[in-house]
C-alpha cells in the first residue's frame, strides 16, 4: 500500500518557548492583545524559516508533503503541495494569537490545526490507503484551572480542539497516542521525554500495524491476481 504523511513543521516553535515560558503565555498574550496581532514577531519566525529552507520548494523533498494551513479570511483550508517551502511551511505553523498570520498568494494564513488538528484528509488527496495518525492533543484529564476568564477561554478551546481531534481521528487506520497531553506545545525543554513516548506508543502498535499493511497487501494481490 502506498503510504504517505501530510506534516505542519514545527520550525521556530522552541523560539516561542524561550521567550515565554509556559506558565505565563496566556495572560501575557491577553495583555498585548490591543496593540499587536501577535506575542511573537513574525521576522523572528521567518529568520528561522529562511536559515532552515532557504530557496527549497516541494520538488527538492524526497518524501511527499503537504502543508496544511487555514484561510484567516474565508475559514477554508488551505493544502499546499507545490511551490516555496519556506513560506507555506511558516504559515502551517502560525499560532493564532502567539505567531502573525502568513501573506501568501493573495491569502492570510494561520496554523492548519486550526481546521484539521489531525490532517487525514490531506493525507487521503495524496493518495494514501492506510494513515497513520499520531494524537497528541492536550490531555483533558484532571480537575482544570479556570480561575478568570482567560483560563476558562483557552479551557473552551481546548476542549473544542479535542473533539474535533477525535472526530478526525474515527477517519484513520491506525492511531498512536503517545502520553504527552499533559506537556504544554511550547515546553521543548521536555523534548527528550516527548520522543521517549512517541517511540514507545509507536512501538506497542507495531503489531498492529504490521496486520493493517499485510491485510492490505493481501488485497493488492488479490485484485492484480484476478
Amino acid at each position: 500500500p502506498k503510504l504517505t504523511a501530510p506534516a505542519a513543521s514545527a520550525v521556530g516553535r522552541a523560539t516561542v518557548s524561550r521567550i515565554v515560558p509556559a506558565a505565563s503565555t496566556r495572560r501575557i498574550a491577553f495583555a498585548r492583545a490591543p496593540s499587536r496581532p501577535s506575542l511573537v514577531g513574525g521576522w523572528r519566525i521567518a529568520k528561522v524559516a529562511e536559515f532552515m529552507l532557504a530557496d527549497k520548494t516541494f520538488a527538492d523533498l524526497k518524501i511527499p508533503l503537504s502543508c496544511v494551513a487555514t484561510d484567516l479570511d474565508t475559514g477554508e483550508e488551505v493544502v499546499y503541495q507545490e511551490g516555496p517551502l519556506r513560506e507555506t511551511v511558516q504559515a502551517s505553523m502560525s499560532i493564532p494569537g502567539f505567531l502573525p498570520p502568513v501573506y501568501f498568494r493573495g491569502r492570510r494564513l494561520v496554523d492548519g490545526a486550526v481546521l484539521s488538528p489531525v490532517p487525514i484528509r490531506a493525507c487521503r488527496n495524496m493518495g494514501a490507503d492506510l494513515v497513520i495518525a499520531v494524537d497528541v492533543s492536550q490531555s483533558l484529564n484532571g480537575v482544570a484551572e479556570t480561575e478568570n476568564v482567560i483560563d476558562i477561554i483557552f479551557r473552551a478551546n481546548t476542549i473544542t480542539n479535542c473533539a474535533l481531534t477525535e472526530l478526525l481521528l474515527q477517519h484513520a487506520e491506525v492511531v498512536i497516542r503517545p502520553n504527552v497531553g499533559q506537556v504544554h506545545w511550547a515546553e521543548f525543554r521536555e523534548l527528550h521525554t516527548l520522543i521517549a513516548e512517541g517511540e514507545g506508543a509507536a512501538q506497542a502498535l507495531l503489531t498492529k500495524l504490521e496486520s493493517e499493511i499485510r491485510q492490505r497487501r493481501s488485497l493488492w494481490q488479490h485484485w492484480f491476481a484476478r
